[in-house]
């Protein structure tokens, strides 16, 4: 599969990734990897983050603000602060 954006400049360059939001194939000058939080229960009222990639184009990249810093509260930091 070609990058989508090389193949409007009219070059040929292989993709290493599909972008998450728009589905266009990206080169690794056209990707942008960002670290992405998933979250999953880890029961009552309570769960667990870790991070992840997310992959998208620098054309959709500025559509979704930066991760939201982990809050100073989690279950990891009640344990070291216990």
């Amino acid at each position: 599969m070609w990058c989508y954006d090389c193949a409007e400049l009219g070059r040929e360059a292989g993709s290493v990734g599909v972008c998450r939001e728009c589905g266009a194939a990206v080169c690794p000058a056209h990707a942008v990897a960002v670290e992405h939080p998933v979250r999953r229960p880890a029961g009552l009222t309570q769960s667990t983050s870790r991070p992840a990639r997310r992959v998208t184009c620098r054309v959709c990249r500025p559509a979704h603000p930066a991760p939201a810093a982990p809050s100073a509260r989690t279950p990891a930091a009640a344990h070291r602060t216990a």
